[in-house]
């Protein structure tokens, strides 16, 4: 439930920068050149930041399924024997 959460919130606060864009270009009292000149810098500025998010939760999450793999592999190395080092002192050509 938490990620649905998040994943909302990003949607409300995506939209609601959207929507606050758009509402301002409408009822801005400065020339069309200026306005659009703004949206693009800010629009610019709020690329690079989805950006840099982007790549910080990239790197954060390889980071924790390096360290999931790592502890499943020595769990499992931990509970299941290595066979051949089990079975490397039983004599197999002794007759019976």
């Amino acid at each position: 439930m938490g990620k649905h959460s998040n994943i909302s919130l990003l949607i409300v606060a995506a939209g609601s920068f959207i929507g606050g864009v758009g509402v301002g270009i409408f009822i801005a009292t400065d020339r069309g050149k200026k306005t659009r000149q703004w949206v693009s810098s800010h629009a610019s500025d709020f690329s690079r930041w989805v950006d840099d998010k982007k790549n910080v939760t990239l790197e954060k999450s390889s980071d924790q399924l390096h360290k999931i793999r790592n502890r499943m592999e020595k769990s499992y190395k931990n509970t299941v024997p290595d066979l051949y080092e089990a079975t490397e002192h039983i004599d197999f050509d002794s007759s019976i």
